[in-house]
């Protein structure tokens, strides 16, 4: 008995949950955030790894810290110091050959074994958690894949990844949950993470708002969980990843800005603040340290003294004061000493500062009045050589006030300036910056910086490396990394020096040095987000992806200005023009390829994760296609083009339910997406709720129309372009629309929207394979066929038209035609759009009684698309094994339909059949009328089937009369 069916399958996945109940009840919420805290615990490990293997580390720092991870502290991740991790640090241990190390041993045989590195490392990638848990405590497993970058010191061989498993203990203090690792081991596939054993029964309902705890719900189903769990853990890396990113690089900003002015105290607080939020990273670690050395120095009297001596030579005489009034506070008996200087120092500033309020108020040209006044003043007074700021100030004014010659006029009062005091740092650096800027005359402003770094400041890196910068600028490249060299050994805690120097390097490409300086930059400053973006680019030119991409993603991660990231965009982007290419040319290989590098560089884009999920839907892996909209869905939740592809690929796979809610997120984000009225029409069609689908293509035709009359008034070429793809789209719209109207009971409205979708598009070759499904469904199948023909014609490539030529084929019994339709489909459709073409020629196999030949399409269909495999699809392979005498299969499979979908007319005629086969006259009977009842059932059919399976119990004379009865009272 083989039933050819109504109209495409709806498909469906069931999902089964065991759970174990306890005393303590928990709600979904609480789970989630136990989940939430477990995975953190792994990533928060990851970190501590890293730190562990960082090159620069002091040892009295890691010490603390590996204490800290298992003792009661704020950056506690082990339970305690015993517990128990098989060893991974040595590669050559793996499941069932290791050896256990307390979680001490462990981090300080990793500090010892491990070759060290400037970079993180160590990699944990695939995070899953397991359903929450309860055996002697509450628990999660937390299964993840371990990458150890470095080398293993003993024997120097390298990691390959690692499947390992933690288990994770949960408690409660106060209001909210901590986890802490318990134990760490290499991953057992015999015992997976998404097996049951141990499941805590979480709760739904109001606890899931309050947060309390109590049973205030029933027990939720696994589905729901999972929803929830995933939903909410997403919702939390996300927020906790925004607020403490923001909050760090916050930190971090106020720290180098302070110890860039030499305000130490204020940069080692903004460094504590940063190490209080990501307690593992390296940088505000090291930074902590250089500044307590140099406060270890600062503040002592000497130091200060000297301090203010060296700016009262610069003429920085506010700084001068105040290094002298801090030099008092380190030792007040010297106030005999240091007084009168403050004095004669603070009377100076008094006179000037007037001058230098207006400057900074921008009154410029009142500045220029009074200094022209003060000089006549100061000459008469012949006291002028002790002025040289009014010199400075006028200069700077003529060029803030955008004076006729301003640029001259400027230069003669800076050489004035330099004239009465050479040592005159501020008035030597206005005039660099002028002839630099202004005059082009680099070549003086490379002199002023020679003064400067021999004569004035030799100490500060910061004009070393401008006259480097400078030096590059005339070409002398020889000079230029000099120069770098000097800043760098006179700084070298500082990355921005060896990162400088680097670019330089780079513009003679000179690679392997400039890596090295890059590498260096890092090594002091691991959060400098250029050091990274620059190696990047570097691995990029010699063709090293992974390390690029790595590289790059550091980069974004620790907040690279926009104007980089613009290029790192545009390096993704032209794999991504590759991948495009190569997806037009069919080459998957390549485009597989171009578009995995595009998003390797840029994780963050979007539109490629999107076209991956669009080229492994042209080869059929639906699967593989909803991962990747998916990904391009995180990296931006309002892509409606990628809900709407997710919701298509869903269908494919028979997941409606998921579909729907795509389609519909994607109407919500723009309610006039009209593919995502289409899709959601498509959608609701499957589950059968005909008005709904109803609703969404009208309004989707109802948006297309206007269109189509705006580009039929517009008389550019490309409006022609846009009116033929209004026509089709409305086509389609139309065809949807009359199909769907048919399924509802309205043939001729039905009939009468296809052919108006014909009026926009004859050349449409769905309208007629909708047509031809209607006609189908009326059972005539040679209309049917005539349209499929013509669906065929216009497009050779429309498999769907094939398959369901095929079924109108078999139902005028033309076996052959339809076997050659199949065939056709299972060779040449490589996107698996029919792919039940293959379980369809199994029904064919079927009628020609070949059922070892349907018996091995239907197992093939089976394993390659389990998800898809339907009660239609169980009551035929029912009907296979049970022409094969093979009767306990047969009832199995029947069952299994039903269990998909009860009542099911087909399955419950099967499970009579075979009882009847078997002579068990009452199950059968029994079967019968629970078969007969749905009113799905014909008497033709049944009449056809009698003889070969029904025979025995038509002729049985004590059943005969109550079967035949069940045939009069229920078929017609």
């Amino acid at each position: 008995m083989y039933k050819i069916r109504q109209f495409l399958f709806s498909y469906s996945i069931l999902s089964f949950f065991c759970i174990a109940a306890f005393a303590q009840e928990l709600t979904v919420k609480e789970g989630a955030e136990i989940s939430y805290q477990a995975k953190n615990a792994i990533v928060e490990l990851q970190d501590l790894l890293n730190f562990v293997t960082f090159a620069d580390l002091p040892p009295n720092e890691l010490k603390d810290v590996i204490t800290n991870s298992y003792s009661s502290s704020k950056n506690q991740i082990f339970y305690n110091k015993d517990v128990v991790l098989e060893d991974d640090i040595d590669p050559a241990y793996k499941l069932g050959n290791t050896k256990d190390l307390s979680a001490e041993k462990y981090l300080n045989t990793l500090d010892v074994f491990y070759e060290k590195t400037i970079d993180a490392s160590i990699t944990f990638s695939d995070i899953k958690v397991s359903n929450v848990k309860k055996k002697d405590f509450i628990y999660v497993k937390v299964y993840f894949e371990s990458h150890f970058g470095s080398k293993y010191k003993k024997s120097g061989a390298g990691y390959s990844p690692v499947k390992r498993i933690a288990q994770i203990r949960a408690e409660k203090a106060g209001s909210r949950w901590k986890a802490k690792i318990v134990g760490i081991s290499f991953y057992d596939p015999n015992s997976p993470l998404e097996g049951h054993e141990n499941d805590v029964a979480l709760l739904a309902g109001p606890s899931e708002e309050t947060g309390a705890s109590g049973n205030t719900g029933g027990v939720a189903s696994q589905k729901d969980i999972e929803e929830a769990v995933s939903k909410y853990m997403r919702e939390r890396e996300e927020a906790d990843k925004k607020e403490r990113e923001s909050e760090y690089l916050q930190a971090i900003q106020r720290a180098d800005l302070a110890f860039s002015t030499e305000d130490y105290l204020a940069a080692k607080d903004a460094y504590l603040a940063a190490a209080e939020v990501y307690p593992f990273r390296t940088y505000p670690k090291i930074r902590i340290n250089e500044v307590n050395r140099i406060i270890a120095t600062y503040f002592s009297y000497d130091e200060l003294k000297k301090k203010g001596d060296i700016a009262k030579n610069f003429r920085d005489y506010e700084s001068s004061i105040e290094y002298y009034r801090k030099a008092l506070n380190a030792k007040p008996e010297m106030l005999s000493t240091l007084d009168p200087e403050i004095k004669r120092l603070s009377n100076f500033v008094q006179e000037i500062s007037g001058l230098k309020t207006q400057f900074e108020a921008k009154k410029y040209k009142d500045v220029i009045e009074q200094t022209d006044d003060l000089i006549k003043q100061k000459k008469k007074q012949k006291a002028i050589n002790n002025y040289p700021e009014l010199y400075l100030l006028r200069g700077k004014s003529y060029l803030q006030a955008n004076e006729k010659k301003a640029a001259e006029k400027a230069i003669e009062d800076f050489n004035e300036a330099i004239a009465l005091d050479q040592n005159y740092l501020e008035a030597r650096l206005a005039r660099a910056d002028l002839n630099e800027t202004r005059r082009n005359d680099v070549v003086s402003a490379i002199a002023d910086y020679d003064i400067i770094t021999k004569a004035i400041d030799p100490l500060n890196p910061a004009y070393h490396a401008k006259k480097a910068e400078l030096k590059e600028k005339v070409n002398n490249i020889k000079g230029a990394l000099e120069d770098y060299d000097k800043a760098i050994a006179l700084a070298p805690k500082r990355g921005l020096y060896p990162y400088q120097k680097a670019l330089v390097l780079i513009k003679i490409k000179d690679f392997t040095a400039a890596k090295e300086n890059l590498e260096k930059s890092i090594r002091v400053e691991p959060e400098f987000a250029k050091a990274y973006y620059q190696r990047g680019m570097l691995w990029m030119e010699v063709s090293k992806l992974k390390e690029a991409a790595a590289d790059f993603n550091k980069a974004e991660a620790l907040g690279l200005e926009s104007a980089l990231v613009v290029n790192i965009q545009a390096k993704a982007m032209k794999f991504y023009d590759e991948g495009t290419l190569a997806m037009k040319q069919n080459d998957w290989l390549k485009a597989q390829k171009a578009l995995g590098n595009a998003v390797a560089i840029r994780p963050k884009y979007a539109a490629a994760w999107f076209m991956q999920g669009q080229l492994w839907e042209r080869q059929g892996n639906y699967k593989k296609a909803i991962e990747q909209y998916t990904q391009a869905l995180q990296v931006n939740e309002r892509y409606k083009e990628a809900y709407y592809a997710r919701g298509m690929a869903r269908i494919q796979l028979g997941n409606s339910a998921d579909a729907l809610e795509d389609f519909s997120t994607a109407v919500e984000l723009e309610p006039t997406y009209i593919d995502g009225l289409k899709g959601r029409g498509f959608a609701y069609t499957h589950i059968k709720k005909y008005t709904e689908a109803k609703a969404d293509l009208t309004k989707a035709i109802n948006l297309t129309l206007p269109l189509l009359s705006q580009a039929q008034k517009d008389k550019k070429n490309e409006a022609k372009a846009n009116v033929l793809s209004f026509k089709t789209q409305l086509a389609e719209l139309y065809s949807m629309l009359g199909y769907v109207r048919y399924l509802s009971g309205e043939s001729n409205a039905g009939l009468e929207d296809v052919k108006k979708g014909l009026d926009y598009a004859d050349n449409y070759a769905d309208a007629y394979r909708y047509r031809g499904l209607i006609y189908q469904q009326q059972g005539d199948h040679k209309k049917a066929i005539s349209d499929f023909d013509d669906a065929i014609k216009r497009n050779n490539k429309n498999y769907l038209a094939y398959r369901d030529r095929a079924v109108s084929y078999m139902e005028l019994g033309k076996m052959n035609e339809a076997l050659g339709d199949l065939n056709t489909v299972i060779k040449a459709d490589t996107q698996a759009v029919a792919k039940d073409a293959i379980f369809t020629r199994g029904i064919v196999y079927a009628h020609q009684n070949k059922y070892n030949e349907a018996l091995q399409d239907m197992q093939a269909f089976m394993k390659k698309y389990p998800e898809s495999a339907d009660a239609h699809f169980y009551s035929e392979l029912g009907f296979v094994y049970l022409n094969l005498s093979n009767a306990t299969e047969a009832l199995k499979q029947f069952e299994n339909a039903l269990k998909i979908e009860n009542p099911y007319a087909q399955a419950q005629y099967g499970m009579a059949c075979t009882y009847a086969k078997q002579n068990q006259w009452e199950n059968a009977l029994a079967w019968l009328e629970t078969s007969f009842k749905t009113g799905k059932m014909n008497k033709d059919q049944v009449k056809q089937d009698e003889e070969r399976y029904l025979k025995n119990l038509r002729d049985n004379k004590d059943y005969r009369k109550k079967y035949e009865s069940l045939k009069k009272n229920y078929l017609k």
